[in-house]
């Protein structure tokens, strides 16, 4: 009985000492893989910013800026350099499931003044080409061109507000 007991107490201690993983903090924006599963089942990657509370909600912005007739498009049809792709915007519900909101730290915290009727913290980005493959994996060859146009466009969303 005592070495069952002597086992317990050190599994105890030592699992105590496993601690969770530390929340990351985003200074710019960080890729990450296992998001949403696409065609072919496959998990794609995803750029992941910090949201600016002190701007228009990112899906107004987005359709704003690509002309839908709808506030609830969370794909968009874009064009970089006359190739076509498709931008994926998740939502809050997809960001938690697929990132988990306790995996990432808020720097800017909800100021007083604060516009954006989305509770978001963050924001989420897939891009895939015309056949559907995975622009953002590290193995892409629109890899380069999907991280400099993704960051493009969260600069330009934090233009219209001010961080």
């Amino acid at each position: 009985m005592k070495g069952l007991a002597g086992y317990l107490l050190v599994l105890c201690i030592t699992g105590s000492c496993v601690g969770s993983r530390p929340a990351m903090q985003i200074d710019d924006y960080v890729l990450a893989d296992n998001g949403l599963e696409h065609f072919a089942h496959k998990p794609l990657h995803a750029f992941i910013f910090e949201n600016n509370l002190r701007n228009q909600s990112i899906e107004r912005f987005l359709n704003e800026k690509y002309r839908t007739q709808t506030y609830a498009d969370s794909e968009f049809w874009i064009s970089i350099n006359q190739q076509k792709f498709k931008l994926i915007l998740y939502d809050n519900a997809e960001f938690e499931k697929y990132f988990g909101m306790h995996n990432f730290v808020v720097v800017h915290l909800e100021p007083q003044n604060a516009t954006s009727g989305s509770p978001r913290k963050f924001i989420a980005f897939s891009l895939v080409d015309e056949s559907n493959e995975d622009c953002l994996a590290p193995s892409s060859l629109y890899h380069n061109i999907a991280v400099n146009y993704l960051k493009a466009l969260k600069d330009e969303y934090y233009s219209n507000g001010s961080f």
